[in-house]
């Protein structure tokens, strides 16, 4: 009988050596005769992906023969993660640096302001773009200029308020008021004043964000766990930004 070492099906990647772990064979009458398996298969070829199978044979003294077989995948290594840059040239229009290498233009509108989350929450980051009186778009895993609206943006931050591991983009609509685009389907007003500005941070620490939010001669609020708006008090905030500055 034929065991094999080690996982089957193996992996390895693209451009490393592959080690086989090997076999061992016991038999009811000659007991160990791991010295005896013939091995076929190796070595395996990992310039590029594919499938390979090596295969082990051993054979007693009483010509009985036990044949075992281990699946090898070669496979590309996994990506690195690397940002892209999504830029505005005024009127030249907005234009995007992928992978360090392509520079491709998405529009020829100039944008007002950008925000950059995983709105769809499928692993890859999108963008929010307001272009003004040309409205408010959404550039959708890197391959579609959607529109939101005709919507007047003052300013937006990207975060995931209610913590589903999904971005939500918080928006100010000047006199409107201030807006949550939630799990990209819900749209709900979460006050009707003007926010002068914004940031986005897990504040309390439980793995959801929250938004910090500078009202001007309003004061100082928290939206809270995507549920409740608290005041902070009255603060003439200038600036803002939110970091683990205390550390773990």
């Amino acid at each position: 009988m034929i065991t094999l070492n080690g996982n089957n099906p193996a992996e390895v990647e693209v451009g490393e050596a592959y080690v086989d772990a090997g076999a061992t064979a016991l038999d009811d009458t000659d007991g160990d005769i791991t010295a005896s398996i013939l091995t076929s298969g190796l070595p395996i070829d990992t310039s590029a992906p594919g499938t390979f199978t090596v295969t082990y044979s051993v054979t007693d003294a009483a010509s009985n023969t036990a044949t075992a077989m281990r699946q090898v995948n070669v496979v590309n290594p996994p990506l690195t993660p690397m940002d892209d840059v999504v830029m505005d040239l005024g009127s030249l229009g907005l234009f995007s640096w992928v992978n360090f290498t392509d520079f491709t233009q998405l529009s020829s509108l100039d944008a007002e302001n950008m925000v950059v989350g995983d709105i769809d929450g499928n692993g890859q980051d999108d963008v929010m773009i307001d272009f003004g009186a040309a409205g408010l778009f959404v550039w959708v895993n890197n391959t579609s200029l959607e529109e939101f609206g005709i919507i007047d943006v003052e300013t937006m931050v990207v975060g995931d308020i209610d913590g589903n591991g999904q971005d939500d983009v918080i928006m100010d609509l000047g006199s409107a008021g201030l807006f949550a685009w939630v799990n990209s389907t819900s749209f709900t007003q979460l006050s009707s004043n003007d926010a002068e500005t914004m940031v986005v941070g897990d504040i309390d620490g439980n793995g959801q964000d929250d938004v910090m939010i500078d009202f001007g001669a309003v004061g100082l609020f928290i939206w809270v766990n995507n549920t409740s708006l608290e005041e902070f008090g009255g603060v003439d905030v200038e600036n803002m930004v939110v970091g683990d500055i205390d550390g773990p």
